[in-house]
């Protein structure tokens, strides 16, 4: 049930009451991922990206389906984290290998890292498994030598 009201709240944005509701669900129910997969979306919500990125890593120690890899991966990408970013990719695309998010997210590691080739490659990848405004961007940025930002 706290799990259920958490999520509602997040889902209505009151991310602070949703917050208590999300950590007594963890509290109550610890091995419950999609509890921990709620309160990471929360506290990413309210900008509290570490703890966001221990309660996807929690996620993602309690599920077999990589459920929070994207999350996670973004995360790191956007603090800075291009090697951790690239590993967590490369370890659940094995799962998820048509996740525009982890695909995206590598693309953001891979540019990060200097590598350009490999960055476009998995911008193109992201692109034609979502052909969205900002895949698009990436891609087209990346393959005519552009820089990005994020």
């Amino acid at each position: 049930m706290e799990f259920c009201i958490a999520n509602e709240l997040y889902n209505k944005k009151d991310y602070n009451l949703a917050k208590i509701h999300a950590l007594k669900a963890t509290e109550l129910y610890p091995r419950y991922f999609f509890s921990w997969y709620t309160l990471g979306k929360i506290y990413y919500a309210v900008g509290e990206n570490d703890a966001a990125m221990l309660a996807f890593e929690k996620t993602l120690a309690l599920n077999d389906f990589a459920l929070g890899s994207g999350e996670l991966s973004l995360l790191l990408v956007y603090e800075k984290k291009p090697v951790e970013a690239k590993n967590v990719t490369q370890k659940y695309l094995k799962k998820l290998p048509n996740s525009t998010e982890l695909w995206y997210a590598t693309a953001l590691a891979e540019y990060l890292l200097g590598n350009k080739s490999e960055a476009t490659a998995a911008a193109q990848k992201a692109y034609s498994l979502e052909p969205s405004a900002i895949t698009e961007k990436v891609y087209f940025r990346l393959s005519n030598n552009l820089p990005i930002s994020f």
